[in-house]
């Protein structure tokens, strides 16, 4: 069994001796927790404008974002320290020359004065290369390709997206100086929406919650069939609702769920892999969802209750897949589970744990105020308070001011990167909507596509994976969003089916190689080679290429159709995921042939696909598989 110290939070965030000076290791903590104070009272109070709430919101972690050492930290000099601090108190006077000045700016928007232009141009600026400095080169060329195109792209062809040309002087103030670039939507729903939900996460964290998922997991499928893995799926996909990132969940429940898998005789690689496919699927399971999730309820206009209903039958049927191809491989291995004695006793020794309530407690008032209507900010602020106020009735789980002080400081310093990420896309994205490009984009995909949608929707997953690579999933969704689901719509997938096709394929490029972010955190902490664990993380997942077609060509999977049919669809798409997880291990009652693998791949296909003529097809030929095994297990017959 895991300890009962899992979600254990240290009184502050873990640091180096690296960490600067003396100076910086106590600024940093005190910019962090005032970050995060700020941001759980001004999203529930709304005292500021919106302009003013994100420039707030904006300003400290930027700050931290020169003030945290990243990788090259070793390396520091006194000269590298005074240029970050240098950078971080530009980053404050530039975030805080919107505040001071917002009613003036407005009033002379788009006569900008010299004074504006030095502060919009130092503030990009500063965005970008803290976007680089947190996490890389990737969306930093991005945007000064955007820039590029948008300065200059009065010499390209009309064909290409040829523009009039725009100003320095327009540039910067749409980059930085409304609320359409760097302050626009992405950073409004980090603000409104994920900050709160991160914080919520590690309180969660913090009382045990999350460490108790983990040990109930554990008592339950442990003593199964490739129990570890299937300990880890469970657990990863707690933890991944409530994170929204496939990265951070990766090197958080794998550094338990991993170790363990590998105990039981999976092969490092394959720990890696399961690992970095079930922290990737969190991102898609409600009740929380990823960070991209709020954006598409804000870019759609409808409640974020609507999106989790949505997303409720493809991720099921993505961890049901993951489960079978798990069992399968198991099965094909000879790997068993571990062993537990009474497990029935067991069971009822975790439940009997306080951590059941410090677990349910602020999951079941999340549910509860999303289900009743509030806002999913006021409903994770109710969470968060629920989750603080059943830690007071234990001892060493309570959050007392010191260890309340570490998980503020964590959540300050956790959102550093996505603040960064989402502040540089909205360069990007101000830029779209300066230049038109999105309105020139969709007839680019059209034209290439002609009026054959999967051709169309191919171009798109093509476009959704690339821009993904070495991208959070949600800038990659925002960037998509806003370039290609017009062109989705307008060959007639439904507004909510192309839109979370995008957000599909976003997150697929977290284990999609070359650039497998999520399979190379779990390749590090599994020890195996990164690209073997890569390519099998990619073959594991492969229900997630297949459900973003099925959706959005017939979107009663989403839950947009009659509940007969959705009922249905829902149980021959639970049939086709299972033959899937056939397919991939190789194995059902015995190794599969070539040909029975071909065959249990088209039946997947086909049952995923909502169409009675499809189903009936698949079930032949599944059957067919099955009939085949059974026949060749009573001859005793068993091709390798």
């Amino acid at each position: 069994m895991a300890t009962d110290d899992h979600g254990e939070t240290p009184a502050a965030a873990p640091r180096t001796d690296s960490e600067g000076d003396a100076l910086q290791r106590r600024l940093i903590p005190v910019l962090a927790v005032a970050f995060a104070v700020f941001a759980i009272l001004e999203v529930n109070l709304l005292r500021l404008q919106p302009f003013q709430q994100r420039a707030v919101f904006l300003a400290l972690p930027l700050a931290l974002a020169f003030l945290i050492p990243g990788r090259s930290a070793a390396a520091r000099t006194p000269a590298r320290t005074a240029v970050d601090y240098l950078l971080a108190v530009l980053s404050l006077w530039a975030c805080g020359y919107i505040v001071v000045n917002l009613d003036a700016l407005m009033q002379r928007m788009g006569t900008p004065t010299t004074m504006d232009l030095i502060a919009g141009t130092v503030g990009g600026v500063l965005v970008v290369a803290a976007t680089l400095r947190r996490i890389g080169w990737a969306l930093p060329v991005i945007t000064a390709v955007f820039v590029a195109y948008a300065y200059w792209g009065g010499l390209l062809p009309v064909a290409l997206g040829g523009h009039t040309g725009y100003s320095f002087s327009r540039i910067v103030t749409q980059a930085f100086l409304t609320i359409e670039g760097v302050f626009g939507i992405p950073l409004a729903v980090m603000f409104t929406y994920v900050f709160p939900f991160v914080l919520f996460g590690l309180v969660l964290e913090a009382i045990g919650g999350l460490g108790f998922a983990i040990d109930l997991a554990e008592a339950v499928l442990g003593r199964f069939r490739g129990g570890p893995s299937k300990v880890a799926v469970v657990s990863s996909a707690v933890f991944g609702t409530v994170n929204g990132s496939a990265v951070a969940n990766v090197v958080t429940a794998g550094a338990f769920t991993i170790p363990m898998m590998k105990k039981s005789g999976v092969q490092p690689h394959v720990a890696g892999a399961v690992e970095a496919v079930a922290s990737t699927g969190g991102q898609l399971m409600p009740p929380v969802m990823g960070a991209a999730a709020f954006v598409m309820a804000e870019y759609l206009g409808v409640p974020y209750v609507r999106i989790i209903v949505a997303a409720l039958i493809p991720a099921i049927l993505y961890y049901l897949a993951l489960f079978a191809t798990i069992h399968f491989h198991a099965a094909r291995h000879g790997i068993g589970g571990m062993r537990i004695d009474a497990q029935g006793a067991l069971i009822l020794r975790v439940l009997k744990r306080k951590e059941l309530y410090l677990f349910t407690a602020p999951v079941a008032v999340l549910i509860g105020c999303l289900a009743s209507g509030f806002t999913p900010t006021r409903s994770a602020t109710y969470a968060i308070l629920a989750g603080f106020g059943a830690s007071l009735f234990f001892g060493d789980r309570r959050l007392g001011p010191r260890r309340l002080f570490g998980v503020l400081e964590r959540a300050g310093r956790e959102a550093v990167s996505l603040c960064c990420a989402v502040a540089c896309v909205g360069i990007v994205i101000g830029l779209i909507l300066m230049t038109a490009l999105a309105s020139r984009f969709a007839p680019m995909i059209e034209g290439l596509a002609g009026d054959n949608v999967y051709a169309a929707l191919f171009l798109v997953m093509i476009s959704s994976i690339v821009l993904g690579m070495g991208l959070p999933t949600i800038v990659c969704y925002v960037l998509l969003a806003n370039l290609a689901a017009g062109s989705l719509i307008d060959m007639g997938i439904l507004p909510l089916a192309a839109h979370m096709f995008i957000l599909y394929f976003g997150m697929m490029s977290m284990v999609t190689p070359p650039s497998a972010l999520a399979a190379y955190a779990g390749a590090t902490i599994a020890g195996s080679d990164i690209m073997k664990t890569a390519s099998t993380a990619w073959m594991f997942s492969l229900s997630g290429y297949l459900l973003p077609f099925m959706f959005a060509l017939n979107p009663v999977l989403l839950m947009q159709g009659p509940p007969a049919e959705t009922a249905l669809a829902a149980t021959t798409g639970g049939v086709g995921v299972i033959a899937l997880g056939a397919a991939v291990a190789g194995y059902m009652r015995r190794n599969a042939g070539a040909l029975e693998r071909t065959a249990l791949f088209l039946a997947a296909g086909l049952l995923i696909h909502a169409s009675l003529a499809t189903d009936l097809i698949g079930l032949a030929l599944l059957g067919g598989v099955v009939v085949r095994q059974w026949h060749r297990r009573g001859h005793g017959m068993d091709p390798r």
